[in-house]
């Protein structure tokens, strides 16, 4: 529970420029759970935190941890690379993703991708890069992204001319709007 868990980063993680939990779901939803709590407080009473780069795929996470990991993002300035992929993220997560994404602009890259965000969530994401030009990556295969995605990511790549790679691959986005991409 998060009242157990100590109320600041642990003196190894602190330091840390890259973190990789891939494939460790417990030990991911309590960093997750720790950073949030963390995070959440004002900026004068959070630790130093020089966390560039996490990587939490393949760790079962839901709904719950990715809004947290949205929440987080918000208050990360050094962020440059997230990697959330093979979890169980939902719409809601993308939602919220979105919405840290038009606020954070040091973000490079998001991989995403085998998660279930829909056609929605892909809105989301896609009117995230519209406003947010630091983006050069992002990976969203097998989310579920349909038709009304694709059209709007096909306008954030007109809009943000940082995106140097958007990968939609096994979507159903459908041949009339993967045309717009081209």
């Amino acid at each position: 529970s998060p009242e157990k868990l100590s109320p600041e980063l642990p003196p190894l993680l602190a330091p840390l420029q890259n973190l990789d939990l891939s494939s460790c779901p417990i030990l991911a939803k309590q960093y997750v759970t720790q950073l949030f709590a963390i995070m959440s407080r004002p900026k004068h009473m959070r630790p130093k935190f020089t966390l560039r780069e996490l990587k939490i795929s393949n760790c079962v996470l839901g709904d719950k941890e990715g809004i947290e990991v949205a929440q987080i993002l918000k208050r990360w300035p050094r962020a440059k690379t997230l990697v959330m992929a093979w979890n169980k993220f939902g719409p809601r997560t993308a939602f919220a993703l979105g919405k840290a994404l038009q606020k954070h602009t040091g973000v490079a890259e998001l991989i995403a991708s085998e998660n279930n965000f829909g056609d929605s969530g892909g809105l989301s994401l896609a009117f995230a890069l519209c406003v947010n030009k630091s983006i050069g990556n992002l990976e969203l295969q097998r989310c579920g992204l349909g038709p009304n995605a694709a059209i709007a990511f096909a306008d954030a790549l007109r809009l943000s001319p940082s995106i140097v790679k958007l990968d939609l691959s096994d979507n159903p986005i459908g041949p009339k709007s993967a045309t717009n991409l081209v």
